[in-house]
């Protein structure tokens, strides 16, 4: 058998890119960006996805996709219950064009959940074609409202029996101990991973910290994530609120973008005085993403439901205690009172006592953070990527 790095991979996956003047772009996907760490592993890398096309751009809402990989389009479908709601043309359509997509290739990479994975598993089957698993969310973990919630249950419900199907008899790889849980069997190859960016440059001494925290009585908390009903962020508000009424001065930035901006920010004004929380949008940039990090004091996470959130390796990594409910994959990267704290009650004054404690005890948030950081560089994405490629050199 030919090695990995004379072999060419496809990435099927659901995630839409977006196309304005023949040149690629996409949102924060993070799956995407982590591609890149491959490009040298084998002899040709190439996407397959849905594509839209968009007359108009904002760039700075969206990354640059042309220098990493080749893209094979598919037909964009927008939302899920689109999709579903014209199955019967969805489905033939993708089949033929995957099956087109996939003959051209040694090794196919399926990344779910997706509408699309059963079609491509077909296609593989039906070309003998190689391939594994990569599982990167839990479908079943939705939180959200409306009248689309019954539906989006039972359509939750199929792609999850579909994803057992094609990871039978594969490589799977899951994002942590949750997926991991759901998809082993006795016939698969099942390999917990962590998806993310950070690179052990990224990761800097204890000392190299120490200089870049102010000092003071001022907290410096942080929330990095998607403005959406399952993020939770209420809770992140009154954690704040909490602090306050302990007596210390409090500063709260928020970074992202979502639907639930204009819900979250009129709680902010019913719960606290102007300019105590900051929200920055959606940033681009990771120098100033990586800022906002390094002169922060505690990062919260307060989601409801989480794959393995990439948010928290990168507190880590930059020196910020990490404070998140427990839910997803948080245990993956959080181990509760060594390299940051998990809570299951989502009472604000409960992690508002810990930050207190923390704040007044710096030689056991010294110790959290030293933890971390050894940690984070476990973690990184050149490990990660050396044990996804050992797996496959090992399976194939």
């Amino acid at each position: 058998m030919k090695p990995l790095k004379e072999q060419s991979v496809l990435v099927v996956s659901d995630h839409h890119i977006f196309s304005h003047k023949n040149n690629y772009f996409l949102k924060n996907v993070l799956f995407f960006r982590f591609l890149k760490n491959f490009k040298s592993c084998f002899s040709k890398i190439a996407i397959s996805a849905p594509v839209v096309f968009k007359k108009n751009i904002d760039k700075e809402s969206y990354y640059d996709f042309n220098e990493n990989h080749e893209i094979y389009c598919r037909p964009p479908y927008y939302r899920l219950y689109i999709y579903y709601l014209f199955f019967p043309f969805y489905s033939v359509i993708n089949f033929f064009i995957l099956l087109n997509h996939i003959r051209k290739f040694d090794i196919i990479w399926i990344v779910t959940p997706g509408a699309s994975q059963y079609a491509a598993y077909l296609a593989v089957k039906i070309l003998r074609k190689k391939h594994f698993v990569y599982i990167i969310g839990n479908i079943l973990g939705i939180h959200t409202t409306g009248i689309l919630l019954t539906f989006k249950k039972i359509v939750a419900k199929s792609e999850f029996w579909a994803n057992k199907k094609i990871s039978k008899n594969a490589l799977v790889y899951t994002l942590g101990e949750e997926l991991y849980n759901l998809y082993k069997t006795n016939k698969n190859r099942c390999v917990k991973v962590a998806t993310n960016l950070i690179s052990e440059n990224d990761i800097l001494s204890f000392n190299q910290l120490k200089s870049l925290k102010t000092a003071g009585n001022k907290i410096r908390l942080l929330s990095l994530t998607r403005l959406s009903h399952e993020k939770g962020l209420e809770l992140g508000i009154d954690i704040a609120a909490a602090l306050l009424a302990k007596g210390f001065d409090v500063e709260y930035t928020i970074v992202g973008q979502g639907p639930y901006e204009t819900k979250i920010k009129e709680y902010v004004r019913q719960k606290l005085s102007p300019g105590i929380v900051k929200f920055t949008g959606f940033l681009k940039d990771r120098n100033t993403i990586y800022e906002y990090y390094r002169k922060s004091d505690y990062f919260l996470l307060t989601s409801f439901s989480e794959g393995i959130p990439k948010t928290l390796l990168e507190a880590q990594a930059t020196g910020v205690v990490v404070l998140s409910t427990k839910v997803g994959g948080t245990s993956d990267i959080v181990e509760d009172g060594k390299t940051g704290f998990l809570f299951s009650n989502r009472d604000p004054e409960v992690f508002a006592a810990k930050i207190k404690v923390l704040t007044e005890n710096p030689t056991q948030k010294e110790r959290i953070i030293k933890s971390a950081l050894r940690h984070a560089r476990e973690s990184c994405a050149e490990q990660q990527v050396k044990k996804i490629i050992d797996a496959l050199a090992d399976y194939f």
